[in-house]
């Protein structure tokens, strides 16, 4: 739960324009006692309203920033979507749900400044990597009114009842996954409702909006399991998903790699967003 899009994606992308066609940074979206709660916005050209990606950076929960997720704006601009990029409040200081709640906070400010930033609130995608991917998806998941046309998945956990990173995930994590989810979550029992309810997996129903998944299944911090379990129950449960499984990746892509999984969210969104 620690990588972004790799920064190689700027040499991917940089060929693609000179610049940003509209880019503002730091705009607060809300406030929690004493702090802001910002977001950067990207736009292409013209006039809009564009359709928006909503990028929703990773770390565990607990660090990270909305700048990684700078060069997959830029790549979504050029191909005519707007992006959001959100930042969040981190645990331990601050416990889920307060990650979930200040991305819904966000998702609801853009909404209602759809005019005045050029965004279409009828044609909103959420995005995102590891513990941003769990957020995105238990935006998109959870709370169907917030509209959401789809949710893109980058090796986000679903349950977290069952998540175990390997002995080298926890390695890089720096702690044992129990650890984790008592800092994150405030309970290590497996069975606790508090775990249940921050679970994905457990909100999927006929008529929430389509989920595109990537994972590497050699993946040792939310193993490729993970991402099976979901893409199982949306079938079923007759929701529009594709799970692109990566040979060979880890957790985060580079190379190759990231270019099958570029592929596959512009594809994802031509067609369930644009």
């Amino acid at each position: 739960m620690l990588r972004f899009f790799r920064i190689a994606l700027l040499c991917l992308v940089a060929a693609l324009a000179p610049a940003w066609a509209a880019l503002q940074t730091d705009i607060v979206y809300g406030k929690v006692a004493d702090a802001d709660l910002k977001l950067d916005l990207a736009q292409p050209d013209g006039p809009g309203p564009f359709p928006t990606v909503i990028c929703i950076h990773g770390g565990a929960w607990m660090s990270g920033s909305k700048s990684g997720w700078t060069p997959v704006m830029l790549l979504l601009n050029q191909n005519g979507y707007a992006a959001a990029a959100v930042d969040y409040r981190f645990a331990p200081a601050h416990q889920y749900p307060a990650q979930i709640d200040d991305v819904r906070l966000a998702v609801r400010y853009l909404r209602a400044h759809a005019a005045e930033l050029k965004i279409d609130p009828t044609r909103l995608a959420v995005a995102g990597d590891s513990a941003g991917g769990h957020l995105a998806l238990m935006v998109g998941l959870q709370n169907p009114e917030e509209g959401v046309r789809g949710i893109i998945d980058l090796y986000g956990p679903s349950d977290m009842t069952r998540w175990q990173a390997t002995p080298d995930g926890e390695k890089a994590l720096g702690m044992d996954s129990g650890k984790l989810l008592e800092m994150v979550f405030g309970t290590q029992d497996r069975t606790s409702t508090a775990l249940k309810n921050a679970s994905p997996l457990f909100f999927v129903a006929s008529g929430r909006p389509p989920v595109l998944t990537l994972h590497g299944d050699s993946d040792p911090i939310v193993k490729i399991e993970q991402s099976e379990w979901l893409h199982d129950a949306l079938r079923k449960a007759g929701v529009p998903e594709k799970l692109v499984v990566v040979k060979g990746a880890s957790h985060g892509f580079q190379g190759a790699d990231l270019q099958i999984a570029i592929g596959a969210v512009l594809e994802f969104l031509s067609v369930h967003v644009k």
